[in-house]
């Protein structure tokens, strides 16, 4: 932070569906270099690692274990970037399969975030979290850094003003996260585009952010998704107090930045 603006970055990777190494690898490459340009915080798409349109594929094992091979990848590479890094992937536990938002601090820790609430077309591959669900024995995050799990907010020791909020796709959690003190609601979504989306979107960030006070960064899913039935426009935003502050063009991958005031 510099003179009290925060840099963000909300990016869209080009992403190759199942195939988490060159993910990884996209990953990497757009997250140094949205560090290099002073992002503090920097937010990809949900289910980046191996693509969101995996459908069957999330049930494999192999696909599983190269989701957590390519996240080490990450975390090893972006370790000494100055910056909190937020990317989505499949985690299995106990049984249950979830979709995961993974934060990673700089000095290559991780923490897990869960998706709350699964649509129709997830249902028979994710499970929903609930509190009472058996979960991940995790990493300690950076010292930095304190999680409040059930609020899913992660605040920051030498910024007092910054307290990150995770929310997935449609969980609708925004409210409750400003509510436990978040001022910046980090979205990874992977939302296909339809006509109107794009306006109801920036609306909601809008009044999202008026109402709760606070910055709004939504990463979403692109190029390199599968098309099937969907097309993904990667259309990305930064909204502050009512007020969308910058966002991508759609049908394109790359990095949205701005300053939070």
């Amino acid at each position: 932070m510099k003179d009290g603006f925060l840099r963000v970055a909300a990016v869209t990777p080009d992403i190759k569906v199942a195939d988490c190494d060159h993910n990884a690898d996209e990953i990497i490459k757009y997250a140094k270099e949205a560090a290099r340009n002073d992002a503090s915080v920097i937010v990809f798409p949900e289910l980046c690692i191996t693509g969101s349109t995996c459908g069957d594929l999330f049930l494999h094992k192999t696909l599983l274990d190269g989701a957590k091979a390519a996240l080490e990848k990450i975390a090893k590479a972006t370790a000494k970037c100055d910056a909190v890094i937020i990317v989505g992937l499949p985690i299995e536990v106990h049984g249950k399969l979830y979709n995961c938002a993974a934060v990673l601090a700089n000095n290559g820790a991780i923490e897990f975030v869960p998706k709350k609430k699964i649509s129709a077309s997830e249902a028979g591959i994710f499970a929903p979290w609930e509190t009472s669900s058996l979960f991940l024995e995790r990493n300690e995050l950076s010292a930095s850094f304190i999680t409040d799990v059930g609020s899913f907010i992660f605040e920051c020791e030498n910024i007092p003003e910054l307290a990150l909020g995770i929310e997935i796709g449609d969980d609708n959690t925004a409210e409750s996260l400003a509510k436990a003190g978040a001022t910046i609601i980090c979205n990874l979504s992977a939302s296909p585009e339809i006509v109107g989306r794009s306006s109801a979107v920036k609306k909601l960030a809008e009044v999202k952010s008026a109402e709760l006070h606070c910055g709004y960064i939504r990463a979403n899913a692109g190029m390199g998704e599968s098309t099937r039935d969907l097309v993904f426009s990667g259309y990305n935003l930064v909204a502050e107090n009512g007020k969308v502050i910058a966002e991508s063009k759609k049908f394109t991958t790359g990095t949205t930045y701005t300053e939070f005031d």
